[in-house]
């Protein structure tokens, strides 16, 4: 279990940074993501000095691959360009995400230790962890699996009408909620729910797909295909590492 936190954690660490495109062309914070994603894999594993090393070492790592994906020397990244994107899209709710945190801080002020004591309870518990772990992989770190993939049938959206710029914050997200729905079932051993999600994303974007059936109705499928197969392996990836069977 401990290994198993310890390697997915570290993967998800170097991997989850580049893959949002929030952080993928902000590399200050995107360094401090995996810093901060390294050490909740790492420190409740191993000694301090190990796990410091290895969290530099991840940061540093993470840094150079989203220095890459820059296209400073290599190709952009998909996830890169998308970031480029939803610069004009509308900002994720930072104010809302604020309050929750000032709420946090007034728990904690108000009930102490106990509050405290629960925190680092689940902060080091190794199933809690592993399940995160494989969570935050499947939601975020598949994104350019799923966006290369899809990448032919953008370039000819694209090239058509300019339809990328206005689907690409809408279908992120979306993507983003379905990889997390279908996780969350397949790992808790519904798959039928799972299937229920991948259809109603379908009807979601059944509109788009008849005013464009043969380039955007190929764009959809293979897209939700790709994101539904990554959040089911790592879904079973997870199981498999918490001693579980896989379905």
């Amino acid at each position: 279990m401990e290994l198993a936190r310890l390697c997915l954690g570290m993967l998800l660490a170097v991997t989850a940074p580049v893959n949002i495109p929030f952080l993928s062309i902000r590399r200050g914070w995107a360094s401090f993501t995996t810093f901060i994603l390294a050490a909740y894999s790492a420190f409740a594993v191993l000694d301090f000095t190990k796990s410091l090393f290895l969290c530099i070492a991840a940061t540093v790592l993470s840094f150079a691959i989203v220095t890459r994906a820059h296209g400073k020397t290599w190709k952009p990244s998909p996830s890169w360009e998308l970031g480029l994107i939803l610069r004009r899209a509308p900002r994720p709710p930072f104010g809302a995400l604020g309050i929750i945190a000032l709420m946090a801080t007034a728990s904690f002020f108000l009930r102490g230790s106990r509050v405290f004591s629960e925190t680092e309870r689940v902060l080091v518990d190794n199933r809690i962890a592993v399940v995160v772990i494989t969570a935050l992989l499947a939601i975020f770190s598949t994104n350019d699996i799923v966006l290369t993939i899809v990448r032919p049938y953008v370039r000819v959206l694209d090239a058509s009408d300019d339809k990328v710029s206005a689907l690409a914050p809408s279908g992120i997200y979306l993507g983003w909620i379905e990889r997390a729905l279908v996780f969350a079932f397949v790992a808790s051993s519904q798959a039928d729910a799972a299937a229920l999600t991948i259809a109603a994303k379908s009807l979601v974007r059944l509109p788009e797909v008849q005013r464009d059936q043969e380039i955007f109705g190929e764009y959809v499928i293979v897209g939700t295909l790709a994101s539904s197969l990554a959040a089911t392996l790592l879904a079973v990836a997870g199981r498999l590492a918490l001693g579980i069977s896989p379905l």
